[in-house]
């Protein structure tokens, strides 16, 4: 059972599932063997609740894979009229950001909250 899921506007699966101290990070397609999945430890997880950044608040989850960093995320703008929350996953090489892909609001299933 997932924790948190949602699809991207490319018909993507982003998925994080735990189970005891074991978290897993899945990206790809439904119906088809994950493009990405990382099984990691809470202990080798960065996770980060309630950060507060400028105008926005949020909670994520880090999965770490050799140079790549894969964090999972939910923003919120604290002082815009309508306070919409963005999820998504942020994908890094080093210190160099490659891409953010964006969830379809409709599909977000949980909350990173539930990892603690």
């Amino acid at each position: 059972m997932p924790i948190f899921m949602c699809k991207t506007k490319n018909n993507n699966n982003i998925e994080v599932y735990r189970d005891g101290d074991m978290v897993t990070y899945s990206f790809g397609r439904s119906d088809y063997p994950p493009e990405l999945k990382l099984t990691r430890s809470m202990a080798d997880l960065e996770v980060a609740i309630g950060s507060v950044s400028g105008d926005e608040i949020s909670n994520s989850i880090t999965f770490s894979n050799g140079a790549y960093a894969y964090r999972v995320m939910t923003t919120i703008n604290k002082v815009a009229a309508t306070q919409e929350p963005r999820h998504g996953v942020l994908v890094n090489k080093k210190t160099k950001c490659l891409a953010y892909i964006d969830c379809v609001p409709e599909t977000v299933q949980g909350s990173l909250l539930d990892l603690e």
